[in-house]
């Protein structure tokens, strides 16, 4: 396993299944040092290319354990996972995904209301990314509201 203190100026390994299956397991099942150390590492495979990106949401379902850090996480875990999110969404191809089927929308505006400075960023960031297309945008702007909670801030 990679620590926290590694990681972040290191360039990201490539996904391997059973690391992956590995660190979902520890989300769901560690200690709050363990999930920690698991988010950090999600945080660091999520910057890898677009397919990866992709894998990780689609074969890997990532999207439930990020939403369950950001709502029972520590501070450091929500954080990971609100960055590990944010990367995410920058692969086109999970923008409509993370929205329809994750319904991320709802977890960010939860993270712009009650998050801190460094989760509001990554919120945004992702908010951002998620509106690079028309549909999107519309999406964004009727369903969700989210002009309101942009004035907020």
């Amino acid at each position: 396993r990679v620590k926290m203190e590694e990681g972040e100026g290191q360039k990201p390994k490539k996904l391997d299944e059973t690391e992956v299956k590995s660190l979902l397991n520890d989300l769901k099942n560690g200690s709050d040092k363990t999930k920690e150390n698991a988010s950090w590492r999600f945080r660091v495979l999520s910057r890898n290319n677009a397919e990866q990106k992709r894998e990780l949401v689609t074969k890997y379902n990532i999207a439930p354990y990020l939403f369950d850090l950001l709502k029972n996480g520590s501070v450091k875990m929500k954080e990971n996972a609100s960055f590990t999110l944010k990367n995410l969404s920058i692969n086109p191809e999970n923008k409509r995904e993370l929205i329809i089927k994750y319904d991320i929308v709802q977890h960010l505006l939860e993270l712009l209301k009650n998050g801190n400075d460094n989760m509001k960023e990554n919120a945004l960031a992702t908010l951002k990314n998620l509106s690079a297309n028309k549909e999107n945008q519309r999406e964004l702007i009727t369903k969700y509201n989210i002009v309101p909670h942009f004035l907020e801030l």
